[in-house]
């Protein structure tokens, strides 16, 4: 992580509870002297620095950055740093949540007993991170002047003027480009959904502005990816009783866990005019995204039990989600 240090102010006050926290060991410091610590993290000269107040050394704060994580600053060229920020490199959750429908699809798809196709995996994990890339990307270009308006988003390359929108737009063709051919050792049934996922890809940040529930379609456009993976071991849409409802399961899944991570900008969202789930459910948000991790969780368990793969082993990841889901 990126760490940049800014000195306390200098007065008795402070400097009395300083030279008393240094003093004594952090597990027996009295209480007031840790309320007094976190008091003067919040003093105004503080709270300007760039970056959330995470640790003390001596008489500093260590500033930590979520965004910009120390690697990005010691491993990658300069003028290429913006890049990888717009297109989320920092951060692989973007990569899974997209990767997994595919890797589930594959596995059921497989013939029982056989061992899922390897290369089709790395192919489909390749394809699922730069569709990540991409898709961060053309979020990023249709959300410019929302993002500018959010304290989260507000120091994004494009929104904070780092790149301009041409060059957004020159990278997100660049990595449609670099793209194409992953695709095209597909099977044409399993390239046709890809490219239409691409098209979904597209719209859904428009959809910020036109429903409450952009997170449906956020669902429907990344488990997209769970028919990709089924096409593309069967080659046809036989057994829809087994991936149509791992998909919907899959969609479900999203709408629970974006709808969670919607509620730290509310406020912004307001004040923006983006519209999402979080604003749509307000103070019932926890009945409705257990509802969705009900539904999650009985489509998945549906989908595998329609293709007879009802082991404790399966049902146990299944309850893995549950416990997940749980703690929300």
């Amino acid at each position: 992580m990126e760490l940049s240090c800014c000195t306390f102010p200098s007065s008795p006050h402070y400097q009395r509870h300083t030279d008393n926290f240094q003093r004594t060991p952090f597990h027996n410091q009295p209480k007031r002297n840790i309320a007094c610590t976190l008091h003067h993290k919040m003093l105004p000269a503080i709270s300007e620095q760039p970056y959330p107040l995470s640790m003390f050394r001596g008489n500093k704060i260590i500033c930590q950055s979520r965004e910009r994580p120390a690697w990005l600053e010691t491993t990658i060229p300069k003028p290429l740093r913006p890049y990888v920020m717009l297109s989320r490199l920092t951060r692989d959750i973007g990569f899974w949540i997209q990767a997994w429908p595919s890797y589930w699809s594959i596995a059921l798809a497989t013939s029982p007993g056989a061992i899922p196709d390897i290369k089709l995996m790395v192919l489909l994990g390749c394809i699922s991170l730069l569709i990540k890339t991409s898709g961060c990307t053309i979020d990023d270009l249709h959300d410019i002047e929302f993002d500018k308006q959010v304290e989260r988003s507000k120091k994004r390359p494009l929104a904070s003027g780092e790149l301009t929108p041409l060059q957004g737009w020159c990278f997100w063709v660049y990595q449609l480009l670099l793209l194409t051919p992953l695709l095209l050792q597909l099977n044409k049934l399993s390239l046709g959904f890809a490219a239409a996922q691409q098209i979904l890809i597209f719209l859904y940040p428009l959809m910020k502005r036109v429903t409450y529930l952009p997170q449906a379609f956020l669902g429907i456009t990344i488990n997209w990816s769970a028919l990709v993976g089924w096409t593309a071991v069967t080659g046809n849409l036989v057994n829809t009783n087994v991936f149509l409802p791992i998909y919907i399961g899959g969609v479900f899944w999203t709408i629970a866990y974006d709808t969670i991570y919607a509620h730290q900008d509310k406020k912004d969202d307001v004040k923006a005019g983006v519209k999402s789930s979080a604003l749509l459910f307000g103070n019932s948000s926890t009945y409705w995204t257990l509802g969705f991790a009900a539904v999650c969780i009985g489509s998945l368990d549906l989908g595998v039990t329609m293709l007879i793969l009802v082991g404790p082993f399966i049902h146990l990841s299944f309850l893995r989600q549950a416990n997940f889901f749980g703690k929300f």
